[in-house]
């Protein structure tokens, strides 16, 4: 029988973001967000003001100083006309992504391996536009990379490529998006340091990239390159999912949490130190 506190508790924002992410209209507030970076913060207050705070070594806090602050700044009006404020966030470790609420994304920070998605691999403070990607439902920022998931279910990736991180079956750099193989329905991704992660709306949860940790969740560990997504063993039922570096979370519909891959300091967090090749409960 339906519990319909778990409804609304997983399923409502989901659906909300949803509609937020096809709408063409603007709206009134946005939901309040936090993210963060490896030196930077990023807070999105309900009325779409957008603050950030910590280092802008790389123009990551998208105010245009290349200093550091130790108390947040106002990025901005984006001079969107009737869309002035951003209603989604994602931070890289050294660049940022906003989502817009027609659906356009635009980027700022490092860009020396085109993880901005505008063509250039030229660093910049100043927020434009991802070149040539359709309306964005979700998103995620790597250590040099780049992944979106548009409103058909599609994930696109660009930016460094090496381990094959983007998932497009090569090894290249890309400083515009390129479709990931094989996936679609397609609700949320999240990016490592050198893998990706894809959570399919069926509860699968999808991965691509390095492996020398385990961060595939295939019970293995090599240093080959994955270009194209493999299943993660192991899980169904998922409703969320977040990596950082070289390990991964994911929360299952009956609220327990699993983690994978590197486990060096415990953050697996099963009583060990011992790497995890494929998902264990928290």
């Amino acid at each position: 029988m339906l519990n319909p506190h778990r409804f609304v508790r997983y399923f409502y924002p989901w659906l909300l973001g949803l509609l937020v992410a096809q709408s063409v209209s603007p709206v009134l507030a946005v939901t309040p967000q936090i993210m963060m970076g490896a030196q930077h913060s990023l807070a999105m207050k309900s009325d779409g003001t957008l603050v950030t705070w910590g280092s802008d070594s790389t123009g990551q806090l998208g105010v245009g100083r290349d200093l550091y602050f130790t108390i947040p700044q106002r990025v901005p009006n984006f001079n969107l006309g009737a869309n002035p404020s951003p209603d989604s966030l994602a931070a890289g470790s050294f660049h940022t992504l906003a989502r817009f609420p027609n659906g356009t994304l635009w980027t700022w920070g490092y860009n020396g391996y085109g993880q901005l998605g505008d063509g250039t691999t030229t660093t910049h403070p100043n927020p434009a536009p991802v070149k040539g990607l359709g309306p964005v439902r979700a998103m995620a920022g790597g250590l040099r990379h780049s992944l979106a998931v548009t409103t058909d279910g599609a994930v696109w990736a660009w930016g460094a490529n090496d381990q094959g991180r983007l998932g497009d079956g090569t090894t290249d750099e890309r400083d515009t998006p390129v479709q990931v193989k094989g996936l679609t329905d397609v609700v949320a991704v999240a990016a490592g340091y050198y893998h990706s992660l894809a959570l399919k709306s069926d509860g699968t949860l999808w991965a691509w990239g390095g492996n020398d940790l385990g961060q595939l969740g295939q019970g293995t560990t090599d240093s080959i390159a994955h270009t194209t997504p493999v299943q993660v063993m192991g899980l169904t039922g998922v409703i969320a999912v977040t990596t950082k570096r070289s390990h991964s979370l994911a929360l299952k519909q009956d609220d327990s949490v699993w983690a994978w891959g590197d486990n060096e300091h415990g953050q697996i967090g099963n009583g060990t130190t011992t790497n995890q090749l494929a998902a264990v409960q928290v």
